[in-house]
């Protein structure tokens, strides 16, 4: 007999979360705090637990391929390392609240914005407290085919960094047979971001090491790691995305009058003719 697989997204409630006891909450934040060590150290092209090698380098975003002894999965024939480098226009004060999803609604918005492999997700978990800076939390994720917290360097330079691996929960029963997902094992995945010399620059990095697991060729294997990584190319459209949100529009009778206006309030190049072709900014109103 052959069971019928159910389509995604999963049931509204499909997960039944109860509460962790404190032992498991201990447990599960001080692994939180490894793992994010862990990925600080890995995100340096001169690591001492990993190789990086230049794998491309197109439009600012470079990508490495990694190979380790010590990765998760390292004797898998489908375990993978690939790490992202690029530069953004953020500044590390604004990273805490945009890369903070306490709940459901926050965490789909950003996978939904952000990522373009995730058919479904939901967030299990919050483990932090709602006024820390510091998040920790127990998330899920359905792909086709996180800790977070500010840091220092000891060179004094600032930054932030969101850090995911994989936990094993007792409200996440396995899927395969109900919806057909093979479980992907992460051993360290996440963002560091840190300042540059430039004002308002950070340099981004995004880490990847994880199992596929089930019979995949290598060259899907690659194309699914690279996609992720090269999905920090985004960050900088997601940010810009999240503070328009948060910036008041002017209606439709508070913005200047498109016949008011001669040239491009931002590159003064002189205005087309036809007022179909001019459009007005929401925020300042030009």
């Amino acid at each position: 007999m052959v069971t019928k697989r159910l389509p995604l997204p999963v049931p509204k409630g499909f997960f039944v979360c109860p509460p962790l006891n404190p032992i498991a909450v201990n447990v599960l934040k001080q692994r939180a705090q490894a793992g994010f060590s862990d990925l600080l150290a890995d995100c340096q092209l001169e690591a001492e637990t990993i190789r990086w090698k230049l794998d491309s380098d197109i439009d600012g975003l470079v990508l490495y391929s990694g190979s380790h002894s010590h990765s998760v999965g390292a004797t898998s024939s489908n375990a993978a390392s690939i790490l992202a480098v690029t530069t953004i226009q953020a500044t590390i004060d604004e990273l805490p609240s945009m890369l903070r999803f306490d709940s459901h609604d926050l965490f789909a918005d950003f996978c939904a914005s952000y990522y373009t492999d995730v058919v479904d997700c939901a967030s299990l978990y919050t483990l932090s407290a709602t006024e820390s800076p510091e998040y920790v939390g127990i998330k899920w994720e359905a792909l086709q085919s996180p800790c977070s917290k500010s840091f220092t360097q000891r060179d004094g330079v600032r930054g932030y960094a969101r850090s995911v691996e994989s936990v094993d929960i007792a409200c996440v029963p396995d899927l395969n047979a109900t919806f057909g997902l093979v479980r992907m094992q992460i051993g360290r995945c996440g963002f560091v971001l840190k300042e540059t010399r430039r004002l308002g620059v950070l340099k981004a990095m995004f880490l990847l090491q994880a199992d596929l697991k089930g019979s995949i060729p290598q060259w899907m294997i690659r194309l699914v790691l690279r996609g992720r990584a090269k999905a920090l190319a985004g960050l900088d459209a997601y940010f810009r995305q999240r503070r328009l949100a948060a910036v008041a529009m002017l209606s439709p009778c508070d913005v200047v009058p498109l016949t008011k206006r001669q040239r491009c309030a931002v590159c003064q190049d002189k205005l087309q003719d036809r007022i179909s072709a001019r459009f007005n900014c929401s925020v300042c109103g030009e």
